[in-house]
Order: structure tokens, then sequence, then C-alpha cells
């Protein structure tokens, strides 16, 4: 993927948080291990949206798709942002459903989340390669705890179109 100003979207990032029932009732919900949604910071898109890429590649991620926002450590929150930031929660959800779905290979994916923050964005130098190459360099293990089944249910919100 080249470096290109032909990012954009279409749509609007609208999105709910998805919590915990009733945190004082953890010994008796149904929800246990990775379905449990107290320690989880998760969101749900709520309408379409679609990402235009260089050379009018087109991704579809549609309504009821779950993330969770950028990986970062919360020591780093004060310095780069809390990991659902408005500021970059578009190229987030770019980034989170490419990898989800598989639908580039990973370094694509990352160069996508950086080109997007640049161009569309406009975030800062610093931050966005900092962000890039924390994806970059540890994002691997994100991609390699992905399984068919995951990946097929992914497909089911993230398309190119």
């Amino acid at each position: 993927m080249t470096a290109n100003h032909n990012y954009d979207i279409e749509g609007q990032v609208a999105i709910e948080f998805i919590l915990c029932q009733n945190r004082r009732q953890c010994d008796t919900c149904p929800l246990e291990g990775d379905n449990c949604r107290r320690e989880r910071r998760e969101v749900r898109l709520l309408e379409d949206v679609i990402y235009i890429l260089p050379g009018d590649r087109r991704i579809l991620i549609r309504k009821g798709f779950v993330f969770d926002g950028a990986s970062i450590p919360r020591f780093f929150w004060r310095t780069v942002g809390h990991p659902l930031d408005h500021e970059f929660i578009r190229a987030v959800l770019l980034h989170d459903g490419v990898y989800a779905a598989e639908l580039l290979p990973r370094k694509d994916g990352d160069w996508a989340f950086l080109e997007f923050m640049r161009y569309y964005d406009d975030i800062g130098w610093i931050k966005r390669n900092a962000m890039y190459e924390a994806v970059h360099c540890f994002g691997g293990s994100v991609w390699a705890n992905h399984t068919p089944e995951s990946i097929s249910n992914a497909r089911e919100y993230v398309s190119f179109i």
C-alpha cells in the first residue's frame, strides 16, 4: 500500500458501550470467562460505515460490529489518549475491522491505520507514529489468536464492497 491522500469515510461512527448488566451479581452471572463484561471495554457500531482507501477500494463495516478501541496501556492514556478517544476512533474502527476479518495482510492493515490517521483524522506525527509502531510491534499477538471461526464471524460485519 502506498501513501496516498485518497482516504475517506461514508457514514458516521456512532457507537454504544456494552456494559455489564449488574456488577454486584458476578457470582450468579451466566457470562463467565471471556464473555464476562465486567472488565471488558467494548463498544458496538450503531450505523454502517464505509471506508474508502486508495484505489477506490471500499470496506464496509456493518452496524453491530463490536470492537475494543485502541490497545493503549493505561499508563499512556494521559499522553496518547483514551482507547476510545474521538480523535482517532475512526482509524481504530478501520484497523480493528480489517484485523478481525483479515481483509488485508497484517502489515497493510497497520499501514492503512497510520495513513488514515494522517490523511483523514489529521493526527499529529508523534502520536500517529507511536500508535502505528505499537500495533506494528505488538499486534501480532492479536493476529495470531484469530481462529477460522472468529474470522468468519468478523466477515459477517466487515467486507470489501
